[in-house]
Formats: structure tokens, sequence, C-alpha cells
């Protein structure tokens, strides 16, 4: 779950109503399932806890499972025009593990988007969430080599290659 906004209050009427539909959504989930929540979005944490089914959360805030900080704008290569440059920004983020819950605590490694954006950032932080519940469902430990998150992009998440860097190609 990204967000709980007033979209579709023709339907629900009140926040509060949507809020109770994710929250059931999320509840449906299997007890083999896990649910992914956004915590930067004050709407989701309001009913996070509510949740019965496992739910992991990812985001840029204190607070959240899977955290990233520290973003900063990267020009990979500066020799080149500024159109090129422009078109070739990325985002570079610390990943942090702050769920005890995923076998890894602490500082996991960067983490290079290649688009700019927070929300480019949260939609691979949810992507290496789903990643690491994936694999303690499966009873193996998160892919971790050396402190550095592996992979090699959002679409090879699960192929676990691993890497220096773990790089998403937005």
């Amino acid at each position: 779950v990204t967000s709980v906004d007033a979209e579709h209050l023709e339907y629900y009427g009140t926040l509060d109503k949507i809020q109770r539909a994710f929250t059931q959504f999320c509840n449906m989930v299997p007890f083999y399932g896990f649910s992914i929540v956004c915590w930067d979005d004050a709407n989701t944490r309001a009913f996070h806890k509510v949740i019965d089914s496992v739910c992991v959360t990812y985001g840029t805030s204190e607070g959240a499972g899977v955290r990233g900080s520290n973003a900063t704008i990267v020009v990979p290569d500066k020799t080149k025009s500024k159109a090129a440059q422009l078109a070739n920004l990325r985002t570079r983020v610390e990943v942090h593990s702050d769920d005890s819950r995923l076998q890894v605590k602490g500082r996991l490694g960067a983490l290079t988007v290649n688009a700019i954006g927070e929300h480019n950032v949260r939609n691979a932080l949810a992507a290496i969430a789903s990643d690491f519940w994936e694999d303690l469902s499966d009873e193996k430990p998160p892919r971790i080599v050396a402190g550095i998150l592996s992979g090699r992009a959002l679409d090879d998440v699960r192929r676990r290659t691993c890497f220096s860097e773990f790089a998403y190609s937005g």
C-alpha cells in the first residue's frame, strides 16, 4: 500500500471508511503472505497496527522497517552535455533495515535508483522489502554480500544476482 488518500470519496464517503477498506484488504492476505505498507504516508501509518497479517513497512521516515536515508542526486558523467547529464540523473540513497524480523539490522548498503524523485526511491525500497520477505518465506536469509545490498535492477530482484550496488531502473 503506497498511500491512502481521499480518492474515491464518492464511493466510500469518508477517509476513515477508505482506511478500513485498506485494512480489510491487507487482512485478506493469507497466513503465508505479507502486506507491504509505506511508512511515509500518515494515513497508512494510522491503520498499519490493526493489520492482522504480517506487515512490513518501507519509506524514508524514521520507523520504517526498510528505510532510505541521505538521498543525493548523482550525475553519472559530468563530461557530457548538460542535456545528457539531465537525461541520466540518478538518486543514491543509503538503505537500512530497522525490522528485526528481516534477519538483518542496520545499514545494508547504497541504492542507486536510475531516476529521480522520492516516489522512485520508495518504489525501490518496497521492492527490497518484498524481496527480503520472499527470502524469509523460503526460509533463506536475505541476500546480502559483504554488507552491500545485492541485485541488478528492480525487475531482476527475484534473480538475486550479486553486485556491489543495487541499481533500480525506473
